[in-house]
């Protein structure tokens, strides 16, 4: 069990595995420079699938991956919204 922090920061490593996987698979069709939420960074119809506390502990993996420098993207705060957004390499 993984621990991020706060209420949805404990994830199983296969959760997290499946979410860095989903990650890399889809950062190579991002375009440079552009803006993604973690919803369209994984997927529209991927995030559909998940419970809306899966997708908070998703969103927590992103955030661990960029922080950690394994996944080339960069976090971005947007206005005063809660989420981060990332920037593609």
């Amino acid at each position: 069990m993984l621990n991020f922090g706060g209420r949805y920061g404990k994830v199983t490593q296969s959760f997290f595995n499946a979410i860095a996987a989903r990650a890399e698979l889809r950062i190579q069709y991002l375009q440079s420079g552009e803006i993604y939420n973690a919803e369209h960074l994984l997927g529209v119809s991927f995030w559909a699938s998940m419970t809306t506390d899966d997708c908070k502990r998703a969103g927590k993996c992103l955030a661990a991956l960029v922080s950690a420098g394994l996944l080339p993207l960069t976090k971005h705060k947007i206005g005063k919204k809660a989420a981060w957004y990332y920037r593609g390499a």
